[in-house]
């Protein structure tokens, strides 16, 4: 590949991570330097990863749709989440150095980016703080919208049950929330203060 082409492949890249919550506000010098640790993958119906895999790598859908698929008991499969555009996935298993904990597949073509858990480690760590910054915020982003989909679903499942002893909703239309102490506690983890 050429300079030229070299150069447009990251302006692709960093358009594609701009439109992550919490990378949306980094610089384009910033996203330019971030897209460097990522590159593309062109999928027709393929695993993006498979459940229980070694998880080396972090995804971001730049394009198409992807489900997301568990095992359950006696090994029947289900569907239990779909990605659109712009959703980073697959970031929790790399960053605790992990096994996969589900399938994800494409719908049809797709296009992802793909990071490998080193290189994320890596910017975390050591890269410049107008990179590692927002990339934390994405991942911490990500992790608590992934929190908030779980924990719907087991309020949602123990209400089913009627186990209503066990949420601490009132109304049914309301959604859990953290306190104040506890958003703080958890920023402060993410920052490494605690």
């Amino acid at each position: 590949m050429d300079e030229h082409t070299d150069a447009r492949r990251s302006e692709e890249k960093a358009a594609v991570l701009a439109e992550i919550p919490g990378l949306s506000t980094a610089s384009d010098a910033a996203l330019l330097q971030l897209a460097d640790s990522w590159t593309f993958v062109d999928l027709d119906d393929g695993h993006v990863c498979r459940e229980g895999d070694d998880a080396d790598a972090l995804f971001v859908l730049a394009e198409g749709e992807c489900d997301v698929i568990r095992k359950g008991p006696g090994g029947r499969r289900f569907q239990v989440a779909r990605l659109t555009p712009g959703t980073l996935f697959g970031h929790v298993a790399p960053m605790t150095l992990s096994k996969r904990t589900a399938s994800v597949k494409a719908r049809g073509r797709a296009r992802v980016l793909r990071m490998t858990a080193r290189a994320a480690r890596e910017v975390i760590r050591s890269g410049a703080p107008s990179v590692a910054s927002p990339f934390r915020r994405a991942l911490i982003i990500a992790l608590a919208r992934q929190l908030h989909a779980a924990t719907s679903t087991t309020l949602k499942l123990a209400r089913d049950a009627g186990r209503t002893d066990t949420v601490a909703v009132t109304d049914e239309t309301e959604e859990p929330t953290m306190s104040e102490e506890a958003v703080s506690e958890t920023l402060q983890v993410a920052r490494g203060q605690l």
